[in-house]
């Protein structure tokens, strides 16, 4: 896999968020009142891992797939 040379490093995600997946669940709710600050690396770091990350060797990540094709892309853009 290539990197464009203007990537962005990211902090490694965390692994264990201390939150039983049930209580994520149940205390899931959408909110779409939005701030106008910009998104901690951190965070964008945890949530591109928890949409695509690799678990384990052989390429094994986070979302299902039939055949390990992962036919699903996750793309984050930095502005400015």
């Amino acid at each position: 896999m290539s990197t464009a040379p203007d990537a962005t490093k990211l902090p490694v995600p965390s692994y264990d968020g201390g939150l039983p997946v049930e209580a994520a669940l149940t205390g899931r709710r959408s909110i779409r009142d939005y701030k106008q600050e910009p998104v901690d690396l951190r965070d964008v770091s945890q949530l591109l891992w928890a949409a695509q990350g690799i678990t384990r060797p052989g390429g094994y990540r986070t979302c299902p797939s039939a055949g390990a094709l992962y036919p699903s892309n996750s793309m984050w853009w930095r502005a400015g």
